[in-house]
């Protein structure tokens, strides 16, 4: 009975969790970005200059969030990323110039590398405080599922959305509003984790660095 008792709290963060993948990354207008920003007169080249910077501050920015997620715990960082990464395509319509396609992107590489880590380490730590922690490799594959499910029926619903938006089947922006709403769902399926106990004490930057470093000098990495 015990163990019932034990299980129940965790099937239902499970189940939570498994929710929040189908949102977490449910980029309904991202098939369309690129014509979005034509049509705003972005060309090619300047295309690539903000996917730089998109990729620039993810690489940039993981290592900071990384220390951030250790201080505040997995579910802050579950809540932050999606309002990041919303905020980061609503300047895209509020601002739909250059200047803000490049604020933009920024916003949505600090947004990733928020979400790097902390559904993954959520999930371990569930599960470890059920003392199930032989389950993960399955559930991380299960709630993995879920993540490309999510991705993939976004892509369709942006679709439908930018199809029927408008006469001439062109409602970018549509399916930008669309994501935006979606990943404020996340944030909001996110308040619904439980906070998991700090079981130990949080490492100290020049600590966190060093190992950093160590795991970045491995042949594998």
């Amino acid at each position: 009975t015990s163990r019932q008792h034990k299980s129940v709290p965790l099937e239902r963060e499970l189940s939570r969790l498994r929710v929040y993948a189908l949102v977490t990354y449910p980029f309904a207008c991202v098939p369309f970005l690129f014509l979005f920003f034509a049509d705003h007169g972005m060309g090619p080249g300047q295309y690539g200059e903000v996917l730089t910077a998109y990729y620039l501050v993810m690489f940039l920015a993981e290592v900071p969030t990384g220390m951030l997620a250790d201080r505040i715990g997995p579910k802050c960082m579950l809540m932050l990323g999606p309002v990041i990464l919303a905020t980061g395509f609503a300047v895209m319509i509020i601002w739909p110039d250059y200047s803000g396609f490049l604020l933009g992107e920024m916003l949505l590489g600090l947004g990733h590398s928020v979400l790097s880590g902390p559904p993954t380490v959520a999930l371990y730590e569930a599960l470890s405080k059920a003392g199930q922690e032989q389950r993960y490799l399955a559930e991380e594959s299960r709630i993995h599922a879920f993540r490309l499910y999510g991705t993939g029926s976004a892509f369709l619903l942006g679709g439908m959305f930018v199809h029927f938006g408008n006469p001439a089947g062109t409602a970018y922006s549509t399916a930008i509003v669309i994501t935006c709403c979606l990943h404020l769902l996340a944030a909001i399926i996110a308040s619904r984790l439980s906070r998991p106990e700090r079981k130990s004490r949080v490492q100290s930057p020049r600590t966190f660095l060093r190992h950093a470093r160590q795991e970045m000098q491995k042949p594998a990495v």
